[in-house]
């Protein structure tokens, strides 16, 4: 490729007939309605999830709705479970104010991912479905559920869920069935977010789970695809009181496929209920369960030489570990409860509270090349690497329990909510990393012609623990925020938290305890000005704290610190064309430094940018979705390893999406659509010494469906032209992956 910048900026280019705004009906379970003011509703009897309700109903985490004149009318919106939705535009996200706010008067670059997107383009992980938003990155789906390697604006982000963490995101991470909506906040969200590691700092993906609905309602279905995929799903709703006053709604799927890889098989399951209970207009109690597994053989990638660098090249589908190892695991058990209670049309408060029982393990034989756990270059060349045993075991225990309350208040030249809340959280986690490297590990491994080693578990002994730890993170703090819109003009956000962050470690290994803790007023401000009826301009400020994972390092970092600022302008022209366009820059201080598996330093690392976010609807057949962003990463300093200068791992510098879909609605055709999409990126640093690069690259993918009341089927290609490429896999430092081979699925499901 010539230039990425270049493709991905001409995928924001497409040419079709406009007619008005506002004729789009998304494939959804919801019936079209318009969005009206509901008569003399409480705030918590409005977010109630109802296919009968004409108010907009508030999402999963109890925010009370938006003003109803602040959404715009239409034939073309639909009401979902999370909020009023025109096709592939979500119109309000409650998780950048915990309100039910419209993105559009939001002073801040926020991106929703709804299920109509979703639906259509049949996506198998949560990677594929972050790729629709500019400057983000989902975790490798190969990767082991035993933490995020996403990023948001070149950082790690965190994936959440309902806006509350889930640490580490174990068990089955790329579940689909029970999600409704992602919202994507970039950049630090910390006035409102705790509990986990701390408040975000690069960014967070907020999955909004599918909530209960008045009507009785079920959906079974299965995909299979190429390589034995095999992934049946079903989502039964069933009202529980003919009066709605009690809702019950289950979701599940199970997975069993191979891979392109040699030697993977993966199998997960995750089961969804949901129990929602309205005694009375003004509450609502939901209660949220989660179970999910997930297992398959440790994949750790391939090293760079070898693959995008070296006077040889592998096989991109070889499996490098020991066949003869127990598969990794991860699994999770959750609870959550939230409670919704309107005192008044403007006085409401949402208490939501998660317990939490993970665990994980990473079993198999890991390469070591002559740069260590990297593994990027051969322990003897040109093609000889070490293969230690080993394996990772580590579980958790989390509770966490937020509460907000807002007063609303208006006048002629103003409406305004107060938000004020707190919350606390405590993880526990014991976390070890066994490897038998100083005792000669199982053998060489010669990767041009690999013969299996076998697989011995080693013993943990003071030769052989990397690391042993347990460590306690308490989480907590108190904020309050301020949305205002003054002049029916200007709609300012202003907030503040106080944020305290304790950890405590015991080492095993060396028997030495350690505790950091930090205290820290984490300021929030940014304001939004309508320049024109269909175009404004925004700018803001924030900050974050968090603390490091217990995973993959050994030591005690202190809290990690972020702080951004932000502008750009959002547009709604006509047409349905509407979008975001932001520049920015981030910096993130003491991010730790690691070298095989233990801390031995911290760095200032900084991230700027520009991105542009489009929807295109411009008549009932056509959704177009379009995305760029640019990112310039570079390591400012750092006391250990990393050079100033340096470019973030994984992080290509242009990157873009474009989707489009047509739906027929001719005598002949009613009922078909087609889709066909392309993404884009340039090249990513593969370690921290920048060493090694991947190459640019662009895929396609394509789908064709035909729908009915009750049947839908879908037939969908992925990288339909076989693109052969890598991208950076975040394993023990840095390593490589090959990018999905062309695949294809076939999506049956019945409604009843």
């Amino acid at each position: 490729m010539t230039s990425v910048a270049s493709v991905a900026g001409a995928l924001l280019v497409v040419c079709a007939p406009q007619v008005a705004h506002g004729q789009i009906a998304a494939e959804t379970e919801l019936p079209e309605i318009e969005v009206t003011a509901p008569a003399e509703q409480a705030p918590a009897a409005r977010s109630a999830p109802s296919q009968k309700s004409r108010g907009p109903a508030a999402a999963a985490s109890g925010a009370a709705p938006a003003e109803p004149d602040a959404l715009p009318a239409g034939a073309g919106i639909i009401q979902t479970t999370a909020g009023p939705v025109d096709g592939y535009r979500a119109l309000t996200a409650t998780s950048a104010t915990k309100t039910e706010r419209p993105i559009d008067k939001i002073p801040q670059s926020i991106q929703v991912v709804p299920r109509s997107v979703i639906d259509d383009q049949s996506p198998i992980s949560i990677d594929e479905i972050s790729r629709n938003v500019s400057g983000v990155s989902g975790t490798l789906r190969l990767q082991t559920p035993a933490y995020d390697s996403g990023k948001v604006r070149g950082f790690f982000s965190e994936q959440r869920l309902d806006g509350l963490p889930i640490t580490y995101n174990p068990g089955f991470r790329d579940s689909t069935v029970n999600i409704e909506r992602i919202e994507v906040l970039k950049g630090p969200t910390a006035v409102l977010y705790g509990g986990g590691l701390g408040a975000p700092v690069g960014g967070a993906l907020n999955v909004v789970s599918k909530m209960p609905l008045d009507e009785r309602r079920t959906e079974i279905g299965a995909t299979i695809g190429t390589d034995s995929y095999y992934r049946p799903y079903f989502d039964i709703n069933q009202p529980l009181a003919a009066d709605g006053t009690a809702l019950f709604r289950l979701t599940g799927e199970y997975l069993d496929a191979g891979s392109f890889i040699d030697h993977i098989e993966t199998k997960a399951f995750a089961l969804n209920p949901t129990l929602m209970l309205r005694p009375g207009d003004a509450t609502r109690l939901t209660l949220q369960g989660r179970f999910s597994r997930w297992e398959q053989p440790e994949y750790q990638g391939l090293p760079a030489v070898g693959t995008v660098a070296g006077d040889f090249r592998v096989d991109r589908s070889l499996f490098t570990g020991a066949r003869g190892a127990p598969d990794a695991h991860s699994a999770l058990e959750s609870v959550t409860v939230t409670l919704d209670h309107a005192f008044s049309k403007e006085v409401d408060t949402t208490v939501k509270a998660r317990w939490s029982r993970s665990d994980l393990a990473e079993v198999g034989q890991i390469l070591v090349g002559s740069d260590g756990l990297m593994a990027n270059m051969p322990m003897i060349p040109p093609s000889r690497w070490l293969a230690t045993n080993g394996f990772l075991d580590q579980d958790q225990d989390e509770f966490l329990i937020a509460g907000d309350m807002r007063f609303r208040s208006s006048a002629a030249w103003h409406k305004s909510t107060l938000l004020v809340g707190a919350d606390y959280s405590r993880l526990a986690a014991n976390g070890a990393i066994v490897l038998d490297v100083f005792r000669g590990g199982a053998g060489f491994v010669d990767v041009t012609n690999p013969t299996p080693l076998p697989f011995v578990r080693p013993p943990k002994a003071p030769d052989t623990a990397v690391m042993d730890e347990r460590e306690v993170v308490v989480s907590q703090g108190a904020y309050v925020q301020l949305e205002s819109t003054l002049a029916d003009r200007l709609h300012v956000v202003a907030g503040v938290r106080l944020a305290d962050i304790e950890v405590d470690s015991t080492d095993y290994i060396d028997g030495t305890r350690a505790n950091e803790r930090e205290t820290r007023v984490l300021p929030r401000i940014g304001a939004l000005l309508d320049v024109t009826e269909r175009v404004s301009v925004f700018a803001g400020y924030s900050e974050g704290l968090t603390s490091y994972a217990v995973v993959g390092l050994r030591g005690t970092p202190p809290p990690e610190a972020s702080s951004q600022v932000e502008a750009g302008l959002k547009f709604d022209l006509g047409g349905g064309l509407a979008g975001t366009a932001a520049l920015f820059q981030l910096d993130r201080r003491d991010t730790p430094v690691g070298l095989d598996a233990v801390m031995i330093g911290t760095s200032h690392q900084r991230a700027r940018g520009a991105e542009v976010d489009v929807i295109w609807q411009p008549t009932p057949n056509w959704k177009i979705l379009g995305s760029y962003a640019f990112i310039d990463t570079e390591v400012v300093s750092a006391t250990a390893l990393i050079q100033p200068g340096a470019r973030r791992i994984g992080v290509p510098e242009h990157s873009g999406r474009l989707w489009i879909d047509y739906a027929f609605d001719g005598p002949l055709l009613e009922g078909w659509s087609v889709g066909a999409g392309l993404y884009a990126a340039s090249d990513q640093a593969v370690d921290p010494l920048n060493l090694f690069f991947t190459d640019s690259y662009l895929t396609v993918d394509a789908k064709i469906a035909y729908a009915t009341d009750d049947w839908k089927i879908t037939a969908s290609a992925k990288n339909l032209f076989d693109e052969d490429y890598f991208v950076s896999h975040f394993y023990l430092g840095g390593r490589v992956a090959p990018g999905d081979a062309r695949a294809f699925y076939l999506t049956v499901a019945r409604t009843y």
